[in-house]
């Protein structure tokens, strides 16, 4: 009789024993990861961090790090095409994976819109304070330590996802502005994984001129570094999956002398206008392509 009640207790520990994934949060192992790296000084100190996302009820809790852009991508996904964050589970690099600065001075808050002239006084008062090249050697110094801190720490994001939790999900990389260069350069690593959806990225600095399937009818599609040599570039994963979405007037994946003059002007309304407001048929169409690619991936 002791021996038997010994058994049953012995069953109910075990019953009660959290698996990996559910003892890390997430409940039971996601079929698809999104892997999300944000745009340029969307953290905390900027009032671009809004918290913690659940994209479905009682879903996983994403940290929050995806930035307003790629939450608003992912939330219209889902009520476009109900259940499609279901068994996904949000993967963002925060700030110390991935910094996103840049350190560009402000000419203009957000939202708000100035004259030339204004816009010339303003940056009067700015190269007073600093000369032009100090200006210009600190924010690519910063630049840069964001994107080499971001693209030497995501694959390791992944790997201690999947190490802590035992999971072994599809994988979609998702990326904004600067996060767009992360999201490319972490591709390879996936797909070596063989476990590669494909990336989605919007306001890509990455964007090469004319290329057809851009998503957003650029002016031209070339991106701020449109002129850095290829080779010195991530170019993702051949095997993948590409959708791009740029906006006309994005001066960071559509560089004209006019958008460049918009974005100093509006500071960068465009830019920043991605799946934030009411959504527009380019914005429909991303979100239910990248519905489409997660129920794909569900059911491999």
């Amino acid at each position: 009789m002791r021996r038997s009640a010994v058994a049953v207790l012995a069953a109910l520990a075990a019953g009660l024993t959290l698996s990996p994934a559910h003892a890390s949060g997430i409940g039971s192992c996601p079929a698809v990861v999104i892997v999300g790296a944000r745009g340029t000084d969307q953290n905390k100190d900027t009032d671009q961090y809004f918290g913690p996302q659940q994209y479905v009820p009682d879903g996983a809790v994403s940290n929050g790090y995806e930035g307003p852009n790629l939450t608003g991508l992912f939330r219209l996904a889902e009520s476009r095409n109900p259940t499609t964050m279901e068994d996904v589970y949000v993967l963002s690099l925060d700030e110390e994976q991935y910094p996103a600065t840049m350190g560009v001075p402000t000419v203009a808050e957000t939202g708000e819109e100035i004259s030339t002239l204004e816009l010339f006084k303003r940056v009067g008062v700015i190269l007073h304070q600093a000369p032009l090249g100090d200006l210009i050697q600190s924010a690519a110094l910063k630049f840069q330590d964001s994107l080499e801190t971001g693209q030497r720490m995501a694959p390791q994001v992944v790997d201690n996802f999947e190490a802590s939790t035992g999971c072994a999900p599809r994988y979609i990389t998702a990326g904004y502005s600067q996060g767009a260069i992360i999201g490319t350069g972490l591709e390879d690593h996936l797909a070596a994984k063989g476990r590669l959806v494909g990336g989605v990225y919007m306001g890509n600095p990455l964007a090469r001129p004319n290329v057809k399937d851009t998503v957003g009818t650029p002016a031209r599609g070339g991106g701020l570094l449109e002129a850095v040599p290829t080779n010195y570039l991530p170019s993702g994963a051949s095997s993948a999956k590409h959708l791009d979405y740029c906006l006309r007037g994005d001066f960071v994946c559509d560089l004209t002398v006019a958008s460049t003059v918009d974005a100093i002007n509006t500071r960068m309304k465009v830019h920043g206008s991605y799946f934030q407001g009411e959504a527009s048929a380019d914005d429909a169409r991303v979100a239910d392509e990248l519905a489409g690619w997660i129920k794909e991936a569900k059911a491999y």
